[in-house]
C-alpha cells in the first residue's frame, strides 16, 4: 500500500527528495524502525521508475 501512495505522491510532482523528509517525520513521530521501511520501499520505487 505504501508503495502505491509513494508512486502517486511523486506522479503528483513530489520530489524524493520531499519524500524522504516525510520520512524522516515520520521516524520522529512515529518510530525509527516504520521510517527504515518506508525508506526500503521508497528506494525500490524510485529504482523502479528508472
Amino acid at each position: 500500500m505504501l508503495q502505491g501512495h509513494l508512486n502517486i505522491g511523486l506522479n503528483l510532482g513530489m520530489t524524493a527528495a520531499q519524500l524522504r523528509a516525510l520520512l524522516s517525520v515520520i521516524e520522529i513521530t512515529i518510530g525509527k524502525q516504520e521510517a527504515d521501511i518506508g525508506l526500503e520501499i521508497l528506494n525500490r520505487v524510485l529504482e523502479s521508475r528508472k
